[in-house]
């Protein structure tokens, strides 16, 4: 059993572990929703983020009338709903927004595709994945060091087994600054390929021009900006997409 603290106060929420399946599956169906807890199974983080069960949902009706199970008959025919809490002032008034938690990720899809956007009392509601505000600013961060680092990082690949990070440096030095080389290893096995990310776009850009296509240690280099691979994904739909307009103009 962990209660997480912080400054010497207990939060507001603890894991529990049991040791089989079937008493943590006990435990949840007896003890959630009872006293106002929500009793669910332990999901990481990185998991929830990637596959989100808690959903946000904001716009709801600023009334009186409008209560809890209100905002759980909205959503129960999308799939087993886990908890729902609506946020309300003193006077039991609804403030518009609250959570609603499912059991699968993939209900918890199907409620966004067929509730965000949709129309209730005449506004048009929002519903999408929950995110805590630590996982917000995470987001953010990563954003900011994706913008930042947009067009100064390149991606080479074919390198020989001995070219290490010291190597990678030396090689693509001349172009430069560098902020950071990284040659991919996996268990002790070299993979071949690797990164520089550069102080400028410039210093990237004449990397680029100058080393690809260019012999190193018998090696035919391939050198280019690194993309994400939702940047992959998304020029790949965009060439598919050019694709499929051209054969239809025929």
């Amino acid at each position: 059993v962990k209660v997480p603290e912080k400054d010497g106060k207990y939060l507001n929420y603890g894991m529990v572990h049991f040791k089989t399946e079937e008493s943590a599956k006990k435990a949840i169906a007896e003890m959630n929703d009872k006293d106002g807890m929500i009793v669910t199974p332990y999901i990481p983080s990185s998991e929830r983020e990637k596959r989100p069960t808690n959903l946000f949902v904001k716009n709801l009706p600023v009334t009186e009338e409008f209560k809890e199970e209100t905002l759980r008959k909205m959503f129960e025919e999308c799939g087993e709903i886990s908890s729902v809490k609506l946020e309300v002032e003193e006077d039991g008034k609804s403030k518009g927004y609250g959570y609603v938690a499912f059991t699968t990720p993939e209900d918890a899809k199907k409620a966004i595709d067929k509730l965000n956007n949709s129309v209730c009392e005449g506004k048009e509601l929002f519903v999408g994945p929950f995110y805590s505000k630590k996982a917000r600013m995470r987001q953010r961060r990563n954003f900011v060091r994706r913008e930042k680092n947009e067009g100064t990082n390149i991606f080479i690949k074919n390198l020989a087994d001995d070219i290490d990070e010291k190597k990678l440096n030396q090689i693509f030095g001349e172009y430069g600054e560098i902020k950071s080389a990284h040659v991919k290893v996996e268990n002790g096995v070299h993979r071949g390929f690797g990164f520089v990310n550069f102080a400028s776009q410039e210093a990237a850009t004449k990397a680029v021009t100058a080393m690809n296509k260019q012999v190193v240690h018998n090696k035919l280099l391939y050198v280019a900006l690194a993309q994400t691979k939702a940047e992959r994904m998304r020029k790949l739909q965009e060439k598919y997409n050019r694709q499929h307009a051209m054969q239809n103009m025929y």
